[in-house]
């Protein structure tokens, strides 16, 4: 599962750059839900 969400990142939103602080999952009978927590990361001066 992680290495299909990693593929999909990549592929949609790779121009979107964040740094995940903590994440939480939870099934839910034969799904899924997902809790992210991130922030952007800053860019060199």
């Amino acid at each position: 599962m992680i290495a299909e969400l990693i593929a999909r990142k990549h592929q949609y939103f790779s121009h979107i750059k964040r740094l995940i602080m903590d994440f939480d999952v939870k099934q839910s009978g034969q799904r899924y839900d997902i809790s992210v927590a991130s922030t952007l990361l800053e860019h060199p001066r």
